[in-house]
């Protein structure tokens, strides 16, 4: 671990995960059940998108003031159709069934942090904290949509790129 996200670590406390904003949609023309039937596979993406650093001052002269970070976390994840042909890369695939979250990670700190902490931080920590509250949404999404429950791991290690993974589970 490096100096910066163990200092930035040490100095953040999280607060409060809120959902800021999310987007469902499943493909008219297919059933629920067609996970059984149909060829597909699944693409997701993640990341911070913004991180806004609010100084709070002391109210009265014996307390200190404290800073607040508040991380705007994107998740998203689609199933898309298989398809025989060899497409081509600038196609838009068919999309079977998609669930898009943006979460706001909140911490406090009694110290500013540097721009380079909060990098740090914000490249790993943030959707460590923000993982379960997002595999919880795309289940109980799943489940309001009348789907099989889409499996997501435990936490993704690499927020950076796009996933994708085969399957007819």
């Amino acid at each position: 671990m490096n100096k910066l996200l163990k200092s930035a670590q040490q100095k953040l406390t999280l607060k409060v995960i809120t959902l800021r904003d999310s987007e469902i949609y499943f493909n008219e023309e297919y059933d629920c059940n067609f996970r059984e039937s149909v060829k597909h596979h699944f693409q997701s993406f993640g990341g911070v998108k913004a991180c806004n650093e609010i100084e709070f001052s002391p109210v009265e002269e014996d307390n200190d003031g404290f800073y607040q970070y508040k991380f705007l976390f994107a998740n998203g994840i689609r199933v898309v159709l298989d398809t025989e042909q060899e497409a081509d890369i600038e196609d838009e695939p068919e999309i079977i069934a998609e669930i898009k979250a943006f979460f706001e990670a909140a911490y406090e700190s009694q110290e500013k942090l540097s721009i380079e902490e909060v990098h740090a931080f914000s490249e790993s920590n943030v959707q460590f904290n923000v993982w379960p509250f997002w595999r919880e949404y795309v289940q109980s999404s799943c489940m309001r949509m009348n789907i099989t429950p889409i499996s997501l791991p435990f936490h993704m290690v690499d927020s950076k790129e796009s996933k994708e993974t085969k399957g007819n589970e």
